[in-house]
């Protein structure tokens, strides 16, 4: 039995084994997971009772060299099938440190998240994966990337709506001014997200994070997303000048958003 097996003395006595890409593996060798997979039990090694098994794979459909899993092997398996969600990748994006231009240019172009189609043979397409490309080529440059890498990375249609998108920077009201307490709100929404990551970035005192959370709270409610956003991205860079905020108790009892989760350390709301 392979050394990477669970084993409760080494690994705990809990856990759980991914088979990661378990299409692609060769027929032999799924083969050897159908005593694994049912009975937890390989040779003379036994899985720990606490350990429980996870597969993950393509589709045959997506042309992702994967194979049919084997009809033994597929009737041990609970199958669930995945779909992209807005909501789980911005707060991934957050988490992980995506580039705020990123973040905004998908809350405006929400379809462009993720685009494949298998019948095409389009090298380049924009998925979860490749927009993380983007973000570090973004984070990467003083200026903005070249257009030839964005579209490398997401394809010629979305890398140049992408390009567009980070010569809005040009058209942003006075961010200064908006520090300084002026509620200057664009109503272009494109405009709005850009500005809202700029000011995030400009965020680094106890003031300076009280400005921006009233600021939000000065955004229409058809701009509620982008408010959002906004508290995302100032937590991301520091939760405990979000939460010793005395703006905080104000904007979380809004009640736009109260179904929105911040996911403080203190059980914010």
């Amino acid at each position: 039995p392979p050394e990477f097996l669970p084993r409760a003395e080494k690994d705990g006595p809990v856990g759980i084994l991914h088979w990661d890409d378990v299409g692609t593996a060769p027929p032999q060798v799924q083969a050897a997971l159908f005593r694994l997979l049912l009975e937890h039990q390989l040779d003379n090694y036994v899985m720990p009772n606490g350990w429980v098994q996870v597969a993950s794979s393509n589709n045959v459909e997506d042309r992702a060299l994967v194979k049919r899993l084997p009809s033994p092997i597929a009737n041990r398996f609970l199958h669930v099938d995945q779909e992209v969600n807005l909501e789980d990748w911005t707060t991934y994006a957050v988490k992980a440190g995506f580039s705020g231009l990123v973040l905004a240019f998908i809350q405006v172009h929400q379809g462009l998240l993720f685009q494949f189609d298998p019948q095409t043979d389009t090298r380049a397409f924009p998925t979860p994966r490749t927009w993380e490309f983007v973000s570090r080529l973004v984070q990467a440059y003083d200026g903005d990337p070249p257009l030839e890498l964005i579209s490398g990375a997401v394809g010629k249609a979305a890398g140049a709506q992408f390009d567009a998108f980070l010569r809005l920077r040009h058209e942003l009201p006075d961010l200064q001014a908006i520090m300084k307490g002026e509620n200057i709100v664009p109503t272009r929404m494109d405009i709005l997200y850009v500005t809202v990551c700029s000011l995030a970035d400009m965020a680094h005192t106890q003031t300076h994070y009280d400005r921006l959370l009233r600021y939000s709270l000065a955004f229409p409610v058809k701009a509620t997303e982008a408010a959002v956003l906004m508290v995302l991205l100032l937590r991301q860079r520091d939760q405990k000048k979000i939460i010793s905020s005395p703006v905080w108790s104000e904007w979380a009892k809004n009640p736009r958003f109260r179904d929105v989760i911040i996911g403080t350390n203190g059980g914010g709301k």
